[in-house]
């Protein structure tokens, strides 16, 4: 089956209609690979910097090895430093740039506006406690997001992703069916019962998205992991965006049930004391 790639000469009303039609494009080479190596770089100080407490020496051996070794052996400090990735300003940066901004107007989206933080994933087998962190199910986006019903996300590999590492896999024109029922009632992530007409095992394809480019999909276009049989983290980031002029978004002011909010009460009490905050203003002095 052929996908919709945008290689130059196509308009603005070709790539839309691609889009329209089978759920998602592909846009190669749209992001420069030196920045995705910078992103790489913030990554790999983050988990530095944590392992830098244990009694191993930061920045020896790979990415992979730093992992493994603190969801090993120091899983608070690996989830937090995962965590934290999602907050670093060069992924932030990512999700704002004009090439990406630009192609969600092409595609239809008129007021681009972000519906929530990005998401780093770091999908391995050797890193996955449940099912869910090496492998995730058929689902929807629109679950989650709830937005407007144009609503797409923008995904992109942050390392050359094999078959063998298991690419994303999709089912064509799904969107079409709207929001699908739901295996669990309680089951989190809102998985999609496959035996449902519209979710067949068998309709799901294989995308390559090569490094620098990206997948622009509809939120509810079904999509799932695929299943990474190395010894590779496949590390990957999505951004998801609503339209601010869609009118059911609009008439549902706006609705985002993502919730922020400050913690009523100090994580850890007695922190800091006031020798801890000059320590750290006097080494940066």
């Amino acid at each position: 089956m052929a996908f919709a790639h945008d290689n130059g000469p196509a308009g603005p009303s070709s790539l839309q209609k691609a889009f329209a039609d089978q759920g998602f494009v592909i846009l190669p080479g749209l992001i420069d690979r030196t920045e995705l190596a910078a992103l790489r770089d913030d990554v790999a100080a983050v988990f530095s910097a944590r392992l830098a407490l244990s009694e191993r020496k930061a920045g020896t051996g790979s990415l992979d090895e730093t992992l493994q070794w603190l969801f090993e052996n120091d899983f608070d400090g690996y989830l937090g430093a995962a965590k934290l990735c999602n907050h670093l300003v060069s992924l932030h940066r990512l999700g704002t740039s004009t090439p990406i901004v630009d192609q969600l107007k092409e595609l239809g989206l008129a007021f681009p506006s972000i519906c929530a933080r990005p998401l780093m994933w770091f999908h391995s087998r050797r890193l996955a406690k449940t099912e869910r962190y090496h492998r995730l199910p058929a689902h929807q986006e629109w679950s989650n997001m709830q937005g407007s019903l144009d609503g797409a996300v923008a995904w992109l590999p942050l390392v050359e992703v094999t078959p063998e590492m298991g690419r994303l896999q999709v089912v064509p024109g799904s969107h079409r069916d709207g929001l699908l029922p739901f295996a669990r009632d309680d089951e989190a992530d809102y998985p999609l019962a496959l035996s449902h007409d519209a979710v067949r095992d068998e309709d799901f394809v294989e995308v390559e998205v090569p490094l620098g480019s990206v997948l622009f999909f509809s939120s509810f276009l079904v999509h799932r992991s695929g299943s990474n049989a190395t010894d590779t983290t496949r590390l990957t980031v999505n951004f998801r965006y609503n339209n601010a002029l869609e009118a059911s978004f609009v008439e549902r002011s706006f609705l985002n049930p993502f919730s922020y909010a400050a913690p009523e009460k100090l994580i850890h009490p007695c922190f800091p004391r006031p020798a801890q905050v000059n320590r750290c203003l006097e080494d940066k002095g």
